[in-house]
């Protein structure tokens, strides 16, 4: 929600006009909402600050300025890194049973080991990652750019097939870069609001690190396949999680306020695309693995003749 401001960045400290939605030299929002006070710690064996105090930097190092948004799972914050003077986003996730393990904080911590040293500039880079107060914690540099559920849906940002088509093509190349990693890694949360759209209209996907307890969802529910909901996933499960979100992006309909699993023809909704970018989605989304496409790379090549009249 938007609130006043006195035209201090409270990324990097430069004077903007009062009237400014962004600052001009770093390019963070100007009407972040400032984190609620509390006092205390959240409790827990990892020890650390409760972040959203506001008043000592968690780990000593990362000093909370704002928050971007909420969902059910977290809050992401602005914050400032008082070792390099610099604007980060750190994204905190809560633990599903209130409390986190020695093992999933172990899992968490290989986790964020092996995907902060994937290099890809498509990957959002992961600075740090860590655990306390019974929270999962990732730190990763401010982007002025927008996810595409900002942009498409809450925006109501007209965009064409062709710019939507070439996206899941850069998708699904991202994904098959992660999925030939030894061992291959895996999404297992792709949904709009893990990406970004850049100014030069390719995609870059914001830094994740999965974590979860024996038998939970990985994932969000609508975008998930049925494996996840038994704490399984392949590729075939990114493949299902990419078909999702490129069918919401098409047609408007967020697969959380859904019947479960329940994806309506494009047709209904985009006749003029025909029955091939159809037919491919519809194979994306089938309920069980073994029907899905085998690989992010055959969905990819499918998925590109489908759509390759259209862009």
């Amino acid at each position: 929600m938007n609130i006043e401001h006195d035209g201090i960045c409270p990324g990097c400290g430069r004077k903007n006009r009062r009237q400014s939605k962004f600052c001009v030299s770093c390019g963070m929002p100007m009407t972040v909402r400032k984190p609620a006070a509390t006092s205390g710690q959240t409790g827990g064996s990892s020890g650390g600050n409760d972040v959203r105090a506001g008043i000592k930097p968690i780990k000593d190092r990362y000093l909370i300025t704002g928050s971007i948004r909420r969902d059910k799972n977290g809050e992401v914050y602005l914050c400032r890194d008082i070792y390099n003077d610099r604007p980060l986003v750190l994204k905190e996730d809560q633990s599903k049973e209130g409390i986190i393990s020695g093992q999933e904080e172990k899992d968490f911590l290989k986790a964020g080991e092996i995907l902060s040293g994937i290099k890809n500039r498509s990957i959002v880079r992961i600075i740090d990652y860590f655990v306390a107060n019974n929270k999962y914690y990732t730190v990763f540099p401010y982007m002025a750019e927008y996810d595409l559920e900002t942009l498409i849906i809450r925006k109501r940002m007209k965009a064409e097939f062709s710019l939507l088509a070439r996206c899941g093509m850069n998708l699904a190349e991202i994904l098959e870069f992660c999925h030939k990693r030894n061992p291959p890694v895996y999404h297992l949360n792709l949904k709009p609001s893990k990406i970004l759209l850049t100014r030069e209209e390719t995609v870059r996907l914001l830094p994740w690190i999965p974590h979860r307890s024996e038998g939970t969802l990985t994932g969000t529910s609508g975008f998930a396949s049925p494996e996840q909901f038994r704490g399984e996933g392949d590729a075939r499960s990114d493949v299902y999680g990419l078909c999702a979100t490129l069918h919401y992006l098409l047609t408007g309909q967020d697969p959380r306020r859904e019947a479960p699993f329940l994806f309506l023809p494009l047709s209904v909704f985009r006749p003029e695309l025909g029955k091939e970018p159809e037919e491919v989605i519809r194979k994306g989304l089938e309920l069980k693995p073994e029907h899905r496409f085998s690989s992010m790379k055959e969905f990819k090549e499918k998925f590109f003749h489908s759509v390759k009249g259209l862009i």
